[in-house]
């Protein structure tokens, strides 16, 4: 979903709560003194993970309306980017779908099968094999895109 570059910088400072705000192609980080080092990294991770997140939205937006117009023209109601760790996205029966911050630093391919995953949950809840042809309509070789992911995911991470 692109290329975009970004600084990182990042205070610590002895505070309550940590807090991240992105200007330009900078994101500042404020992080509370008061964690221990694997918080501190996780805070890292998840509020630069938001600051990113919240930039490429409008582009997954219309990433999604594309490919709901031209497979599935179902309706979708709000779409976010998460900072999931377990799963690649999800779709709720209300027509919401969240999409993995981590697929920002995936082929843009494999980012449209998770989209394309996720809308056919709209038509079938289950990963039954009408969901499965579903998704293969849409995309006949999504099983390439779900093999990238399962060989390189671990490495699409903030």
């Amino acid at each position: 979903m692109g290329d975009e570059e970004y600084r990182l910088s990042i205070e610590y400072k002895n505070k309550k709560t940590s807090s991240a705000r992105i200007v330009g192609n900078e994101i500042s980080l404020s992080i509370s003194d008061n964690m221990d080092e694997a918080a501190k990294r996780e805070a890292i991770s998840k509020l630069a993970s938001r600051c990113v997140g919240a930039r490429r939205k409008p582009e997954l937006r219309r990433t999604i309306d594309r490919l709901n117009k031209k497979h599935f023209g179902k309706k979708v109601n709000k779409i976010f980017f998460k900072n999931m760790k377990s799963r690649w996205g999800s779709c709720s029966a209300a027509g919401n779908i969240n999409i993995s911050t981590r697929l920002l630093f995936a082929p843009p391919d494999v980012l449209e099968y998770v989209c394309i995953h996720e809308l056919a949950h709209l038509k079938e809840m289950s990963h039954s094999p009408r969901f499965w042809a579903l998704v293969e309509e849409a995309m006949p070789d999504y099983r390439e895109k779900r093999d990238w992911l399962r060989k390189n995911g671990s490495d699409c991470c903030f």
